[in-house]
């Protein structure tokens, strides 16, 4: 997850970029994101407040933070599937046209192109 962001860091709007995780990931974060990046794990209602304050969330393609980020009026960008949940619901958004083509873990990886056949998750993840 810090390639990416930091592979995305210069395509983002500027100032300060809050990274909202759990507090295993935000300790594992420090030190590998550029200097404008913060990795925190906040509660439930300080993340809100920060998805509502947001200029743009960017967001693994799950279900809360997306429905957060709508409930918020947000721009949401999506960094790629990191489980096979993930591809299933980035498929759904592509499909309402919530999101362009492209960043969806077949189109990145064929050989993920099975996702459709796939009835265990943890397997398909692994």
């Amino acid at each position: 997850m810090a390639d990416l962001l930091v592979a995305v860091a210069d395509h983002l709007p500027p100032g300060p970029v809050t990274i909202a995780c759990g507090v295993d990931a935000a300790e594992h974060l420090r030190g590998r994101l550029p200097a404008r990046f913060e990795a925190v794990a906040m509660p439930s209602a300080q993340y809100l407040d920060a998805v509502g304050g947001a200029e743009l969330l960017v967001t693994a393609p799950g279900i809360n933070a997306v429905c957060e980020g709508l409930a918020a009026s947000r721009p949401i960008v999506f960094l790629p599937p990191q489980n096979v949940s993930q591809v299933f619901q980035l498929a759904h958004y592509e499909a309402a046209g919530m999101v362009a083509r492209g960043a969806n873990l077949p189109e990145i990886v064929p050989a993920a192109s099975f996702a459709k056949s796939v009835t265990d998750e943890g397997a398909y993840t692994s």
